[in-house]
């Protein structure tokens, strides 16, 4: 990757993030945000973007094996 190229990947609101991890609304979305589990980009007072590669990371550090 070249110096100036940027290492963000496909940037997406809130709804959408509360579609793809299957949330009824985005309060969901909310929590997880306010407790620093999924990353949030800011670009100003409303506009709020998540970055999907690194939401996924950060829900697969959550997942927890189930117990047979």
């Amino acid at each position: 990757m070249k110096e100036n190229e940027s290492t963000l990947g496909e940037l997406i609101g809130k709804q959408e993030l509360a579609r793809r991890i299957g949330a009824k609304s985005t309060k969901l979305v909310d929590s997880l945000v306010q407790r620093r589990l999924i990353p949030v980009l800011r670009f100003g007072h409303r506009t709020v973007r998540y970055d999907w590669s690194k939401v996924q990371q950060a829900l697969s550090r959550l997942e927890v094996a189930a117990v047979e």
